[in-house]
């Protein structure tokens, strides 16, 4: 259904799963400013949990410049901050597993189902190397973030509050733009 309300401006990296099972975890990006390269996913499991939790992920290219970035995705267990810190610390590892591979900077997303206070969010910031967009002085009552590694400057990073984003989710979705460092 998504792809069919954003038309043609937005494509979608999708989790599309042999077993058919999702969580719900996927990414758009605008088509006139970005193609993707390669995408895929990688299991980010927690026994307890009845959702499949994931990493999607897409290596991108910036059509204007060929500058390349690779972007994850995901939304972890809401269950214990246990739980979180195991896959903070997979997560962390399929990250750096891909940006080896690709040789890019990185952006990360999505729901986190932790605090900036939480162990699980303090580990994956250790372990990924990654910063959040809102800073130290950013929200600290949010589960849901956007990092990004140290070759990306953050702009223009908002939360989106409006009635209409209230009717979408139970979360307040989150945006930001970047551009590469020199």
């Amino acid at each position: 259904v998504l792809p069919h309300l954003l038309g043609t401006i937005y494509g979608t990296i999708e989790l599309n799963r042999p077993d058919g099972y999702s969580n719900r975890t996927t990414m758009l990006y605008r088509t006139e400013t970005v193609r993707v390269l390669a995408s895929g996913y990688e299991d980010i499991p927690i026994i307890k949990s009845v959702n499949y939790r994931v990493v999607v992920w897409a290596l991108l290219e910036m059509r204007a410049t060929g500058k390349r970035f690779l972007a994850c995705g995901t939304h972890w267990e809401c269950t214990t901050d246990e739980d979180r810190t195991k896959q903070a610390e997979l997560m962390s590892r399929i990250i750096g597993r891909l940006q080896e591979r690709y040789g890019v900077e990185c952006i990360s997303m999505g729901d986190f189902n932790c605090l900036p206070q939480s162990n699980a969010y303090v580990r994956f910031l250790e372990l990924s190397g990654m910063k959040d967009c809102e800073g130290i002085d950013g929200c600290r009552w949010s589960v849901d973030h956007i990092f990004h590694t140290k070759g990306l400057y953050p702009f223009g990073f908002g939360r989106e509050s409006g009635q209409a984003a209230r009717f979408a989710s139970d979360h307040q979705p989150l945006y930001c733009d970047f551009s590469f460092r020199e």
